[in-house]
């Protein structure tokens, strides 16, 4: 992928072919109109991009990575490497506020970066974010 807006859009693609409730188009369409308010590209080469969307059942969440990362339009102006994809019922904004914040505060973490980057595939990337969230629980 070479573009932020390809990255959106397969990460759609991806949970709409894996939770069919969720209408693809309606999504790609939430995803790109949300960015083009302000980049959810934060720093440290993390973004998160997310989607209230009506009729969602509950909350999805999905996980894309570049190795060589792409220009977000980042904070910090560096390259965006992970992209941690949140969408929400419309009906419950308060979900979507609680679940950023804790994906911010996870992906904060260098060591959390550091190893979802070197993480082989996908099951390891979830393995990761798993035992970090855990971890991170635990100390707090």
């Amino acid at each position: 992928m070479a573009t932020k807006e390809e990255v959106l859009t397969a990460l759609a693609e991806r949970v709409a072919a894996c939770h069919p409730e969720i209408d693809r188009l309606t999504l790609i369409t939430a995803l790109h109109k949300r960015e083009r308010l302000l980049s959810t590209a934060l720093s440290h080469g993390v973004a998160i991009p997310h989607a209230r969307v009506p009729g969602v059942p509950r909350m999805v969440a999905a996980l894309g990575r570049s190795r060589d990362g792409l220009d977000c339009q980042s904070q910090d102006g560096e390259p965006t490497h992970l992209f941690f994809l949140l969408v929400t019922p419309a009906e419950q904004p308060t979900l979507q506020l609680k679940m950023l914040a804790a994906a911010s505060r996870l992906l904060h973490e260098e060591r959390c970066r550091a190893l979802l980057l070197e993480a082989e595939n996908v099951d390891a990337m979830l393995r990761v974010l798993r035992h970090e969230e855990r971890r991170s629980r635990n100390a707090a």
